[in-house]
């Protein structure tokens, strides 16, 4: 399946600002100096090295996930395809994507090297003109929108979805050949994995590889030597990992080590709250530990179900004084709220009222009167817009 985009071509760069409610001298002023509009700092990598995110400006980032959800993600994706993907019924993250392979013998494994800032911007102008069929002074100014010093930034909304679209052209073509080879493909983001439900030959494997390779060759990209694999499922002793997830007797679990690390996790955040629920690093833990929870719920439910009863035992709470600064401060956001009601139309109140109300949620557990009279005062003030619209 090819990639489709079903939007009305935007004809103009005027066209293009209005459509992305933002003015044109805006527009401009990042395309001719756009490393005013980052923020850059280097994290270190867990297999060594360092990641260097490019963090975008407020006005800039409200700017691309504009350009996502009102241009890039008019775009029908094929179903091989995951990761930063909208599929509202259909999460496309991880564990769809290991669970695509669920049926595998054997599985090869790639990682395209240097994703991000190896994606050369004239394969993103192809996007723009020849898959989104923009004129060409429309394109230019989307490439300098969406790439910073001739790739595409790490910490920009739009990189995930042009990562997707980067291959539109070609990538359908390997899909379908391989395919009829009894072989099965997806890709997330720099991940791709490749199946087969029979073991694979030598002869076939090389095939593979040189589709793959000759696939990233058009744009100029090369498959990571350190992270390629081809593992059996059948094979004793040998994990077959799929985006981080095993493979095995046609099911998708979670490594042992992870499982552990969980148990662990948990054990760890019940002794914390012994001697206190209200600090907030333990709050930021009790989070962390829940997330993982939630991931465990979705390959062993049953299982998990143990862990997330423990976690419901020590939920965060606040200390007294904590919940009266709480109740001070909302008081304050009512009282403005009712003496300026045009700001309920910003983002910025919509983003105070749901911090208010996410903090309500928490003081409801140790003071139920005062969380329910804050609530009630606040219901009739609610936002006229939710916070993701402004970002639409």
């Amino acid at each position: 399946m090819d990639i489709v985009y079903s939007n009305s071509s935007i004809g103009s760069i005027a066209k293009l600002a209005a459509a992305l409610d933002v003015s044109e001298v805006f527009l401009r002023k990042v395309a001719d100096q756009p490393n005013n509009f980052y923020a850059v700092n280097s994290i270190p990598k867990k297999s060594g090295g360092f990641r260097v995110i490019s963090d975008p400006t407020k006005e800039l980032k409200v700017v691309q996930r504009r350009i996502v959800r009102r241009i890039l993600s008019k775009c029908t994706f094929p179903e091989y395809l995951f990761g930063s993907i909208r599929d509202d019924e259909n999460p496309r993250d991880f564990v769809r994507n290991a669970q695509y392979h669920v049926k595998a013998n054997q599985v090869m494994a790639f990682d395209i090297d240097s994703f991000f800032p190896s994606v050369h911007p004239r394969f993103v102008k192809k996007i723009f003109k020849f898959l989104l069929k923009l004129p060409n002074d429309v394109a230019d100014l989307l490439v300098s929108l969406v790439t910073l010093n001739d790739g595409l930034p790490q910490g920009a909304p739009t990189s995930s979805y042009i990562a997707n679209l980067v291959f539109y052209d070609c990538e359908h073509k390997v899909v379908k050949t391989l395919k009829s080879k009894g072989l099965c493909y997806s890709r997330l983001i720099d991940d791709i994995t490749i199946s087969s439900e029979k073991p694979i030959s030598s002869t076939s494997k090389s095939f593979i590889y040189q589709s793959i390779r000759g696939m990233l060759h058009e744009k100029g990209l090369t498959i990571s030597k350190k992270k390629y694999a081809s593992t059996n499922t059948s094979t004793v002793g040998r994990k077959t990992i799929v985006t981080g997830l095993v493979i095995e007797n046609n099911h998708v679990k979670l490594p042992k080590d992870k499982v552990k690390e969980i148990g662990k996790k948990v054990y760890e955040i019940t002794n914390i709250a012994a001697l206190s629920t209200t600090d907030s690093e333990y709050h930021k833990q009790y989070s962390r530990v829940s997330g993982l929870v939630a991931l465990y719920s979705r390959l062993a439910p049953i299982k998990a179900q143990i862990y997330r009863n423990d976690l419901r035992s020590v939920l965060p709470t606040y200390e007294a004084k904590k919940a009266k600064k709480i109740n001070w401060l909302c008081r304050k956001f009512i009282d403005y709220s009712k003496s300026h009601p045009a700001q309920r139309s910003e983002e910025g109140y919509a983003r105070k009222y749901y911090k208010f109300k996410y903090k309500i949620s928490i003081l409801r557990r140790t003071n139920r009167i005062m969380a329910s009279r804050l609530d009630k005062e606040l219901k009739p003030l609610k936002p006229l817009r939710l916070l993701a619209s402004y970002y639409e």
